[in-house]
């Protein structure tokens, strides 16, 4: 997980909540909030944004936790991309 939290933080702070959302199974809710580092960065690309699974499911070496953050960060910074053209 934080090695995937590692380029987003090339460029931004990252607070992270973890709550539990329900007892049995156990299941949690990530919200990641990202605040850049420079103050003129486009701060609609630093949403935060919010995963709820279990623990299973976030945990899971090839569709969990981090894949979901690669995919959002990818997501972003074609975003970003996209905006700089």
């Amino acid at each position: 997980m934080f090695r995937a939290l590692l380029p987003l933080l090339e460029k931004a702070t990252v607070t992270l909540i973890v709550t539990r959302v329900r007892e049995s199974p156990p299941q949690v809710r990530v919200t990641v909030i990202p605040k850049p580092n420079d103050e003129k960065a486009d701060k609609a690309l630093y949403r935060p944004f919010n995963v709820e699974a279990s623990i299973d499911e976030l945990e899971h070496p090839e569709e969990g936790f981090a894949k979901l953050l690669t995919a959002e960060r990818e997501s972003r910074t074609g975003v970003e991309a996209a905006i700089a053209n």
